[in-house]
C-alpha cells in the first residue's frame, strides 16, 4: 500500500482544529481505536516522548480503545503533531459502496458550530491522505479496528472525498 508510506506535507492543526469551538465534552473525540501512519506516530513520540500506538500493518499503528493516553485535562496534548485522522474530526472517513466518505459524527458537540472553512480543508486534507489506499484497504483497517466507535445514524453531514468518483 502506498498510502502507508504517507508523507503529505503536514497540516497543522491550527489550520484545521476546532480547538475554538471545542465545547470540553470530555473527549468523546478520543475514544476508541485511532489510526496513525508510522510519520504520524514518529511525530506524536517525538513530542510526547512515549509510544502508546500498536502496529497493525504496513507501516500502520493504532491506539487501544479507551481515553487517548495522550489526552490531558479533556484536551490533545498532542495538539500540534495529531495524526490525520483527529485533524479532521468530527468527520470520519467511511467506504460507501466502493467508494471514500467524510461522515460528521454527531457525538461532537462542535459539529454544529464548523467554521464554513473547515469542510473544504478536510476534504482537500482526506484526498491528498486517501489517494493512494484502495477503499477496500481502507475497509479492511475499519472493519478490524474502528467498527462501532460512532452512532452512524447521527451522522450530521456526507460528503463524497473524491467528487469525481475516482479513489
Amino acid at each position: 500500500m502506498n498510502s502507508m508510506n504517507y508523507n503529505s506535507q503536514f497540516v497543522r492543526p491550527e489550520h484545521l482544529s476546532l480547538i475554538d469551538v471545542c465545547t470540553g465534552c470530555r473527549g468523546k473525540c478520543c475514544i476508541g481505536r485511532t489510526l496513525a501512519t508510522d510519520v504520524e506516530r514518529t511525530r506524536i513520540m517525538q513530542l510526547a516522548g512515549a509510544d502508546h500506538f500498536v502496529p497493525w500493518k504496513d507501516n500502520i499503528y493504532y491506539l487501544p480503545d479507551g481515553p487517548c493516553p495522550y489526552l490531558r485535562g479533556q484536551r490533545c496534548s498532542v495538539q500540534d503533531v495529531k495524526p490525520f485522522v483527529c485533524q479532521i474530526f468530527p468527520f470520519v472517513p467511511r467506504v460507501i459502496d466502493g467508494e471514500f466518505w467524510l461522515l460528521c459524527v454527531g457525538e461532537c458537540d462542535a459539529a454544529r458550530t464548523l467554521p464554513s472553512e473547515f469542510v473544504p480543508r478536510v476534504q482537500a486534507l482526506a484526498r491528498d491522505f486517501l489517494l493512494n489506499w484502495t477503499p477496500a484497504q481502507y475497509e479492511e483497517y475499519w472493519l478490524q479496528n474502528k467498527q462501532g466507535d460512532f452512532d452512524d445514524t447521527r451522522v450530521t453531514l456526507k460528503i463524497k472525498v473524491f467528487s469525481d468518483g475516482g479513489s
